[in-house]
């Protein structure tokens, strides 16, 4: 009798829902899949693949482009799941004389496959009422008929219920709109998303974020803070894991910045500098750059020429404030279970969350500092179930 390992990776599919396209009857589990990989990321789509032998029956259920997956892990040593990790739609099959390796993506990246209107303007209006019309405005009739990414006939998103939605706010506490020329020319809904996630962190601390739930009924967030300090789990080296690498990306430091702005309808020159501090150019040496500022959202008065030079002027500063800092980021790769605190998959944490992490750098000196997680990649092989997770230093 063949026995599963303590840690392993279940892979179930599903068929497609030809009205919303979305997961319906269970068609199978896999549990032979020689290799299974997964991961999941921050505003970014995750992917999936697993392998099966060229004669698995398998193979002739699990339909390229509509069959959906969901893979679940657990651990016996543990007592730890199943968890659900990954859930998403089926993409190709590469097939060899031996075997089939399938691939997969989470529904996040359906929305690469959404389309935008064309020339649809979003004059001076608040970050969250763009994306709720972006996905889910359906109006009886015009440009907004049959429009947002849930509501679209025969839509991949049909299927994905609608979240949280929270308008961003700057560092002052109002909420931020955009400027009076903002609008949208037929982009993918995701590349509109992340630019708004993005011009909601522009000039705020706020970790703004976007996502479809990893659940079994997928539901679509757009969050103005997302993630908390989790003070359980914390990630060792020496300890949970084996090994990790460290990048202070010293070589991206910038502490001179310049941007052309606009003022009484002309061309102007902005620049921002640092002098004192460890990365300040005193210390540091001039390390000089050029800049295209992202968004004025944020600030007020952008209904006057003298408003948006004057709101210009402040983004320059705050740029040239984040470019002499060190963005540390790190991927540990975290150790099986036979090693004492093991951690499994979304154990009391998630994406957007913050823990805390000890380990001796190049020079062996003990580090210690907490770390917003980004991502998170699963596989399991021959070699057994390998994890690594990736952090980034938070802003706030």
């Amino acid at each position: 009798m063949t026995r599963l390992p303590l840690q392993r990776l279940d892979i179930e599919y599903l068929d497609n829902e030809t009205t919303d396209f979305g997961p319906s009857t269970k068609r199978g589990i896999i549990h032979e899949a020689a290799n299974v990989g997964w991961s999941w990321y921050s505003r970014f789509p995750g992917a999936a693949f697993f392998t099966l032998k060229r004669l698995s029956g398998h193979n002739a259920l699990l339909v390229p482009g509509l069959s959906h997956i969901r893979i679940w892990y657990v651990n016996e040593a543990t007592g730890y799941g199943p968890k659900l990790v990954f859930t998403g739609r089926l993409g190709d099959a590469n097939e060899s004389g031996d075997d089939v390796v399938w691939t997969a993506y989470d529904y996040l990246a359906e929305l690469a496959l959404s389309m935008t209107g064309y020339r649809v303007m979003y004059e001076g209006k608040r970050l969250i009422e763009i994306v709720d019309d972006e996905w889910r405005r359906d109006d009886a009739s015009g440009k907004f008929a049959n429009y947002g990414a849930t509501k679209r006939t025969k839509g991949l998103l049909r299927h994905v219920a609608t979240g949280t939605l929270q308008n961003p706010q700057n560092n002052t506490g109002k909420g931020m709109r955009t400027e009076p020329q903002f609008g949208v020319i037929s982009v993918p809904r995701l590349l509109l998303f992340y630019d708004l996630s993005e011009i909601g962190r522009a000039n705020t601390d706020n970790n703004v974020t976007y996502r479809i739930s990893r659940t079994l009924s997928p539901t679509f967030h757009f969050l103005r803070d997302d993630g908390t300090q989790v003070v359980g789990p914390r990630l060792i080296f020496p300890g949970n894991t084996n090994s990790y690498r460290f990048s202070r990306n010293i070589m991206n430091i910038r502490n001179v910045l310049a941007t052309i702005g606009t003022k009484d309808g002309k061309a102007k020159f902005i620049k921002a500098t640092r002098q004192a501090g460890y990365f300040g150019f005193d210390n540091f040496g001039r390390r000089e750059d050029t800049f295209t500022i992202r968004t004025l959202s944020g600030y007020p008065n952008l209904d006057s020429d003298t408003g948006q030079f004057a709101a210009q002027k402040r983004v320059t500063e705050r740029a040239v404030a984040e470019a002499v800092r060190s963005i540390r980021t790190i991927e540990f790769d975290i150790a099986n279970f036979r090693q004492p605190m093991g951690w499994d998959p979304f154990d009391g944490w998630d994406i957007e969350d913050q823990v805390y992490c000890e380990f001796e750098d190049r020079a062996g000196t003990p580090t210690e500092r907490w770390m917003r997680i980004v991502g998170v990649r699963g596989r399991m092989g021959a070699g057994g179930y390998q994890q690594a997770v990736i952090l980034q230093e938070p802003v706030s």
